[in-house]
């Protein structure tokens, strides 16, 4: 059983680090930091929320400043994103595309947690794909089946309304099982990062003197 399940961690690193650029993870782990530090100040200094609503208002501002940061993040590593076709309870969630690998991201309250029951989540999970044709003006390619639907899971460093506390804690790349009841692969970006083959600068050969005074000379004449 402990076989398989390396087996198929194994199967899954190896279909990220080939779908997904590199770029995308490097520039959401930015993009996140980010958003969890800004976020916290804006409700923190916000003088229209009660003290006793600002956890609160908090939450609900990363989750919609995190769905931006997914967005922007997909556009400049050059990955297909959308939000126009995942409704649900009024809100458009953001949807990623890598090749095969589909992407939503969400708040979760402690790390290795599933986040909130979503429908479209369990649909995701369940087929790997949209039950719909392409919408005009997005790309074909977003609605093709996936190998894998996988999330970004992330929380803060802990509970309560404090600066060091609602710093970015985790920020992870997670794949659920088909039921959307537990995660059967689980990784921070952060490592898997690090699992991108590094590509050696180009060494640049140094000119021979001997060569560079001849061609002064050269020019001398």
């Amino acid at each position: 059983m402990l076989g398989n399940r390396k087996a198929f961690e194994t199967h899954v690193t190896r279909t990220v680090l080939e779908a997904v650029p590199k770029e995308f993870f490097v520039e959401l782990q930015r993009r996140a930091q980010a958003a969890y530090r800004d976020e916290f100040h804006s409700v923190k200094n916000c003088p229209t929320v009660l003290p006793e609503q600002r956890l609160a208002k908090l939450k609900a501002d990363r989750q919609s400043r995190m769905e931006w940061e997914l967005h922007q993040a997909a556009i400049a590593a050059g990955v297909h994103v959308t939000a126009t076709p995942v409704v649900e309870n009024d809100w458009s969630y953001v949807y990623a595309k890598s090749s095969s690998i589909g992407l939503t991201q969400s708040y979760v309250q402690f790390r290795g947690d599933l986040p909130k029951e979503a429908k479209f989540r369990e649909r995701l999970a369940a087929a790997s794909q949209f039950p719909q044709l392409p919408l005009a003006g997005e790309s074909p390619s977003l609605y093709e089946p996936c190998e894998f639907y996988a999330l970004i899971a992330h929380n803060p460093i802990g509970h309560q309304f404090t600066d060091n506390k609602q710093m970015l804690g985790s920020i992870e790349l997670c794949v659920p099982d088909s039921a959307m009841k537990r995660w059967v692969f689980q990784k921070s970006l952060t490592e898997i990062i690090g699992l991108y083959p590094t590509v050696a600068k180009r060494q640049i050969a140094s000119r021979d003197p001997t060569l560079k005074k001849g061609a002064q000379q050269q020019r001398k004449k």
